[in-house]
């Protein structure tokens, strides 16, 4: 159904005096008084509490002076400096160090000189050794040479020589 020009003016004023009226009616039933915070005044609902950040003068106990940033610090770099991503590549291994005897695991005692030759006396942990040039220690160590004062063993799993001080003839 087409509506001529006329009858589309007609329901034009019509719609427009209905959106007036509506406006008129709920501008009549406001007495001015909003739920909304408003300056100075509080609403209905909130009468009873304090606004945080206001005194009892109503805002003349703001603190502004609490609201500025404090100067950086740190200092500005260059934003647009170049960067790169490049990782150096791990160094070489060196070559393997060759295999070392293990530190001696005996602590010297004492000596003797008994018709010319010399015997030591060692501990290791809970066992004493009397040894004398030649011997063999828990199949881990030989007794090369006893001269005062130093006593020479070698470390069989490696034939590697290791020293021991025994101090000197008195």
């Amino acid at each position: 159904m087409a509506l001529s020009q006329t009858q589309r003016r007609w329901w034009l004023g019509v719609a427009l005096a209905a959106t007036l009226a509506a406006v008129a009616w709920i501008h009549a039933g406001d007495d001015g008084t909003d739920d909304l915070a408003q300056p100075g005044r509080p609403g209905r609902r909130e009468a009873a509490r304090p606004q945080p950040g206001l005194g009892k003068e109503g805002g003349a106990g703001l603190r502004l002076d609490l609201l500025r940033r404090p100067p950086a610090q740190d200092e500005v770099g260059d934003a647009f400096a170049s960067q790169s991503w490049y990782v150096p590549p791990p160094p070489k291994p060196s070559r393997p160090q060759p295999p070392s005897a293990p530190p001696l695991p005996f602590a010297y005692l004492g000596k003797m000189l008994e018709d010319g030759q010399l015997t030591v006396f060692l501990s290791r942990q809970d066992r004493n050794y009397v040894v004398k040039r030649g011997d063999v220690l828990d199949g881990s160590y030989r007794v090369e040479s006893i001269e005062p004062p130093l006593m020479t063993l070698t470390y069989l799993p490696l034939n590697i020589k290791q020293t021991i001080q025994i101090g000197g003839l008195d």
